[in-house]
């Protein structure tokens, strides 16, 4: 499954897209093994397809959220307007699971 990953993660850049919802399940029964992955997207300017990682991945598990916490820290104090999905996501995260 490894080496598909970030092509599976790409297809769910816009939940909107009908394909994205069919691996939904898949992408968030894998847990921890996504991390290094979800860091390449947060080191990216699509606002969108951070968005969706931060409300259909990470926030449905714990270990990411721990694992990620500087990450999704960094995208809650972000200040550009072209970021304000993610930045608006991220503290609600991190409120579900305080350290």
């Amino acid at each position: 499954m490894e080496p598909v990953l970030p092509q599976i993660l790409q297809w769910m850049q816009d939940m909107n897209w009908p394909v994205a919802m069919l691996f939904e399940s898949l992408v968030t029964s894998i847990g921890p093994p996504l991390a290094p992955h979800l860091r390449d997207i947060f080191l990216t300017d699509d606002d969108v397809w951070k968005y969706w990682m931060l409300k259909v991945v990470v926030g449905d598990c714990p270990a990411l959220v721990t694992m990620l916490r500087p990450e999704i820290t960094q995208l809650s104090q972000q200040s550009s307007p072209y970021q304000a999905e993610s930045r608006d996501a991220a503290p609600e995260i991190l409120q579900l699971y305080p350290e």
